[in-house]
């Protein structure tokens, strides 16, 4: 039976149940006595841990595909060992709480209180159990002062890979990405994108997770793939819906929107890993935001990190770079999360036009210069 209840829970979506507030761009529990969304991660019944260094170099010089499809597939099936010898461990009613695991990543989504949280970090085997947060998209520059035309005569096109957009998903239909302008014809011969799937859960809300309502009334993951698309003409773009579009909740004051919890970015992230070679993935993009501490310096570590310090580290073990977008609240001193992850690179948005921007009153736009809201 348990190991009939793994593989259900190892493929379905789960159950998610309204456990908090939204206050403004924060996230705030709503009653410590409610279940809370979390990230539990776990490590080898030895002790082992299951998660690479992360922030080692990843290139030409030294990424063998072959090694890294040797990584993944082992430490996808110690994850699945360790993830059995630690449900054998858990009382019942923390394993009922189980909402999902993942293929590549030492976490499983749970709702826990404060006795079943308190409960798992007494477990030995528990590394840590990270708040499953809500991330809100970052609009970023068209970049177009990067002079992509001088690396596309020097044959950097992104020919033969693909760059996943983890995002509100990009409206393919719209003409600007090949022949493919009709909803449902993504991947076929001419279309840039060739894939189009959602991954978002209503985890904190009610609201909507239908990838293609998402993609039409939140424009932000399209930006994303133009800009991607236009650098790289050359690559496939695989277009991940991580975020939800939210109904405003008069009780907290919390306007609606576009939202991501951290374990469906997981979600997505586990799903490049596995089709990582049938792809060519090289690279996920994401522009997650989230508040940033203005003394924090150096890269973020615990509770700042949260979930992402695993997840970023095994996708750059398995050879797909996270590029993460650094915040845009106007903090010089430090980037946000999850973007200050070691293992992830880290990117600022840029002015691409004197006439268009904010100013901040800091003095004239100057394209290619960070803009004055990027942390």
């Amino acid at each position: 039976m348990m190991l009939a209840m793994l593989n259900t829970l190892s493929t379905a979506r789960g159950w998610m149940a309204l456990v908090a507030a939204l206050s403004g761009w924060l996230l705030i529990a709503a009653n410590d006595a409610l279940a809370s969304p979390v990230l539990v991660e776990f490590s080898a019944a030895d002790g082992t841990s299951l998660v690479p260094a992360g922030d080692e170099l990843v290139g030409p010089w030294s990424y063998s595909a072959e090694a890294a499809a040797k990584r993944v597939a082992a430490r996808a099936a110690a994850i699945a060992e360790a993830r059995i010898d630690l449900m054998a461990t858990l009382p019942a009613y923390l394993i009922a709480s189980m909402n999902g695991t993942y293929n590549n990543f030492p976490l499983i989504r749970m709702d826990v209180d404060d006795a079943g949280r308190s409960e798992l970090e007494s477990n030995p085997q528990v590394v840590a159990v990270h708040q499953d947060k809500l991330r809100l998209p970052l609009m970023e520059s068209s970049l177009a002062f990067l002079h992509a035309s001088d690396w596309h005569r020097s044959d950097y096109t992104g020919s033969d890979t693909a760059v996943a957009i983890l995002d509100t998903g990009i409206a393919y239909w719209n003409g600007f990405f090949g022949t493919c302008d009709a909803v449902g014809e993504a991947g076929i011969p001419g279309c840039r994108v060739k894939v189009f799937e959602g991954f978002a859960t209503l985890v904190y809300g009610t609201g909507s997770t239908d990838p293609v309502y998402v993609a039409t009334n939140e424009p932000h993951g399209t930006n994303v793939g133009g800009i991607v698309g236009e650098l790289a003409p050359g690559t496939d773009l695989l277009s991940l819906g991580v975020f939800a579009i939210y109904d405003p909740d008069p009780s907290t004051g919390y306007g609606g929107g576009a939202g991501a919890s951290d374990g469906d970015v997981a979600a997505a992230m586990d799903w490049c890993i596995d089709h990582r070679t049938e792809y060519n993935i090289v690279s996920a993009n994401m522009s997650l935001g989230s508040s940033v501490d203005p003394g924090a310096t150096g890269y973020c570590t615990g509770w700042m990190a949260g979930a992402y310090e695993a997840v970023f580290a095994v996708a750059r073990d398995s050879g797909i770079v996270p590029v993460v977008a650094t915040g845009n609240d106007y903090v010089k001193t430090a980037i946000a999360p999850p973007s200050c992850v070691s293992s992830t690179f880290a990117l600022a948005a840029g002015y691409d036009d004197p006439a268009y921007g904010m100013t901040c009153g800091t003095g004239p736009v100057i394209p290619g210069a960070v803009t004055c809201f990027a942390d």
